[in-house]
């Protein structure tokens, strides 16, 4: 036996439990080790001396989960949320991009966080930790660049797919609760008995269950468990369409009414076309993560550093320039890159004319429609390759104090295209591959 627990409701079910134990010894060889065993007393125990086990009179711990007096919830989650903290913190020293880290947080902290979830809700003061965790961990600080809700969004409405920790964790307790009320397969378990009595009237209210009105129930509603009916009057949703209460329908039920984040003064449909290829699949996770920060304007240049207090200027640092360092100004405006586009027009103009290269091409990929998509793809990743390099040279210049000509800037470009060779190669073939780059490796 390893990690048991026993009910027992008298001393006479204590020593029969001990009996029973005691002939396990005899008939195995086996101990059992009564000073690691603890209980926890509920009721009226007056001859506590019969008990030979450790008597807790806080909280006990039964399968990883802390349960007791008050604080048995906040405890059993701040425990897991040290140990979310300290794998998040290991995983910080690697290198990821946002899609890595948004892979790291729903494959190591959710699925720490998932267990608890479905025997205590998450107090708003630990929702508040993992959140704050979460995002620490992708941005690396304390600073968010981009509001959290436009990184719960869907790729196509300009979001990063990034787990809602804190709503996945209230939609587990919640379906949880649901479902050993509705589902017949509960209906003759105690847990399906005691959360009708609690619940019943909140689930008849909203139309959730359809509960006998004779069976025993109660208007007074213990804390972990109002949270249900705080939970559904706040995500107001079509109930009756969520043929499955699980966390996962409920989620995708709450996604459907997202809606696309603006960019500038474009229409809704060039908006999800943007977004779109911001987030296109045919580029590198590094690329993906360039692209988005562009097209929010959340790429850290100073003007952008400057309005969180965090630089003391705005102006660009390469000398005799003078302007003021925006997105457009690094990437387009800037004497320096207008001399890196002059250099890699050549290697832009196998796929699209110069008069293709226009400021909504470099900043969002939005091109005529006379060019093939395939064209268009190696176009939009070549231009996401030179903005890499316009921003690790950028970097280089204000960290390091090394200043590298446009010429060695379009030379740092054009060595990493041979990456995307290499990736056409391994998925369409090495002679589809050269077909399609040509003489751009060169």
């Amino acid at each position: 036996m390893d990690d048991v627990a026993v009910f027992c409701s008298d001393p006479l079910s204590v020593r029969r439990l001990m009996c029973i134990c005691d002939q396990f010894e005899r008939a195995s060889g086996a101990k059992v080790n009564r000073g690691k065993n603890e209980a926890m007393l509920f009721g009226n125990w007056a001859d506590q001396s019969s008990i030979p086990f450790t008597v807790r009179t806080d909280h006990l711990k039964v399968l990883g989960i802390w349960f007791g007096g008050a604080g048995a919830c906040a405890k059993s989650w701040e425990e897991r949320i040290s140990k979310v903290r300290q794998k998040l913190g290991r995983w910080k020293l690697r290198s990821l991009s946002i899609t890595g880290k948004n892979l790291v947080i729903r494959c190591e902290a959710l699925s720490l966080l998932l267990y608890v979830s479905q025997v205590w809700p998450i107090p708003r003061t630990c929702a508040a930790a993992v959140t704050r965790a979460t995002f620490q961990f992708i941005w690396r600080s304390k600073m968010d660049p981009v509001r959290r809700d436009s990184l719960y969004k869907d790729l196509g409405n300009g979001g990063k797919n990034t787990p809602n920790a804190t709503l996945t964790l209230m939609a587990t307790f919640v379906c949880g609760c649901i479902k050993l009320c509705q589902d017949p397969r509960y209906a003759n378990t105690k847990c399906h008995y005691v959360l009708r009595f609690y619940l019943s009237p909140v689930l008849r209210r909203m139309g959730l269950a359809s509960l006998p009105r004779n069976a025993p129930s109660s208007w007074t509603i213990p804390y972990h468990l109002s949270f249900v009916e705080k939970f559904l009057k706040k995500n107001t949703f079509d109930h009756k369409s969520i043929r499955k209460w699980s966390a996962r329908s409920v989620l995708e039920t709450l996604r459907e009414k997202e809606s696309a984040d603006p960019v500038e003064w474009f229409p809704e449909q060039t908006v999800k076309a943007i977004w779109q290829n911001a987030s296109s699949p045919e580029r590198s996770n590094k690329h993906q993560n360039m692209a988005w920060l562009v097209v929010r304007r959340a790429l850290p240049v100073r003007s952008f550093m400057h309005a969180q207090t965090l630089s003391r200027t705005t102006r660009c640092p390469r000398s005799g320039c003078g302007g003021d360092e925006t997105v457009t100004h690094l990437l387009l405006e800037c004497a320096y890159a207008e001399e890196v586009w002059r250099g890699m027009q050549w290697c832009l103009s196998r796929f699209v004319p110069s008069s293709a290269m226009t400021r909504d091409s470099v900043l969002y990929g939005l091109f005529p429609r006379t060019h093939t998509e395939t064209n268009i793809n190696c176009a939009w990743r070549i231009i996401n390759l030179v903005k890499d390099a316009l921003w690790a040279v950028r970097n280089l210049l204000i960290f390091q104090l090394k200043e590298l000509t446009p010429t060695e800037c379009c030379r740092l470009a054009h060595s990493k295209v041979q990456d995307y060779v290499l990736r056409d190669a391994l998925k369409l073939g090495a002679a589809a591959a050269k077909a399609r780059w040509g003489k751009t490796t060169v």
